[in-house]
């Protein structure tokens, strides 16, 4: 009996060892692996916007610059949130509250801010998230464009090929020789140089402005430079410009877009075109004369069309600021 309980003992031993290891070794086989905890879903807030609004040299922009604020909407309007006025360089929207992350379109509007000559300007940003010890969310800086105090900073000046300044009247008429081939500017092209004289300031370059709600059609404002030869027979060469219609019969005119002419802490500060014509076909003894015209603010469909907005009501103050040149020359054998 003592023999059979052992074996019986024995057994039941070994069974319960037999089912210890195998239940481990199942346990291990299933256990699943360490859960990765999940990131909350974070559901973002709507507060009050601050940001900054400045002068290209860094300075704050003068108080009471309009600045409206704008969300996206349906059919690419943006909707109008509010209009502010900045107070020391900043913009508080106050109860008027802004997703966190949220993109914006701020409109600088343009105007003449306590001598500050600031353009219409149209910036996208995107709206910070909230800080804890904050009860509103910050947006980064927009910097203004800012143009010359007025039109006299403003200069165009036209060089042959061998940088000699071009006589703007009649007495001191620059003198093209058709023999030694002075008057074949495509052979040697001249310079046209648009010039800038203020510091921290700019003129011309491309502004998109985008539909409002407010009533704001999209539209993209160009700076156009004009060339009109009081003549048409001469050829004008110089590639990227387009004939402006809308002239009179006695004349040849000519328009090209141009870049925003900035100016940091130095001036001046200029930008070059080359300028290309044939006087070839004159006699000996022709004068003629080139008016050339610098316009920020204009539609380039318009401007093909010989029509330029200089007006005080434009939508950009820098409109009112054309600068015009007049270059003679005298075609001599």
């Amino acid at each position: 009996m003592k023999s059979t309980g052992k074996v019986v003992l024995g057994a039941l031993v070994m069974l319960f060892l037999v089912i210890m290891l195998w239940g481990m070794g199942y346990i291990t086989f299933k256990a699943p692996s360490t859960p990765q905890p999940s990131t909350p879903s974070t559901q973002l807030g709507y507060y009050p916007l601050k940001f900054s609004v400045k002068r290209p040299s860094g300075a704050n922009v003068p108080d009471n610059v309009v600045v409206e604020l704008y969300r996206g909407g349906d059919g690419g309007i943006w909707q109008l949130i509010g209009s502010y006025t900045t107070s020391s360089g900043v913009v508080n929207t106050g109860s008027d509250n802004v997703q966190e992350g949220e993109e914006l379109m701020v409109h600088v509007v343009g105007d003449t801010y306590s001598s500050v000559v600031i353009t219409d300007s149209w910036t996208k940003i995107k709206a910070g998230y909230k800080q804890p010890d904050l009860t509103y969310v910050v947006g980064p800086t927009v910097t203004v464009l800012e143009a010359p105090a007025s039109a006299s900073s403003l200069d165009i000046k036209m060089f042959d090929s061998n940088w000699n300044t071009i006589g703007t009247t009649d007495a001191t008429a620059t003198q093209l020789s058709l023999s030694g081939g002075a008057a074949d500017w495509v052979q040697k092209p001249g310079v046209l140089k648009l010039i800038l004289n203020d510091d921290y300031s700019g003129f011309g370059g491309v502004v998109n402005q985008p539909a409002t709600s407010k009533g704001h059609l999209a539209k993209q404002w160009v700076s156009v430079v004009t060339v009109e030869f009081n003549r048409t027979d001469i050829s004008f060469a110089s590639s990227g410009w387009a004939q402006v219609s809308g002239t009179s019969s006695s004349i040849k005119k000519y328009a090209i877009i141009v870049d925003r002419l900035e100016a940091k802490s130095q001036t001046p500060v200029s930008k070059e075109l080359q300028f290309m014509f044939k006087a070839t076909g004159l006699s000996a003894n022709t004068p003629f004369k080139i008016t050339v015209n610098w316009y920020d603010y204009q539609l380039w469909s318009d401007a093909q069309n010989n029509i330029f907005n200089t007006s005080a009501v434009a939508p950009d103050p820098a409109a009112t600021y054309t600068k015009s040149a007049t270059f003679y020359f005298k075609v001599v054998a």
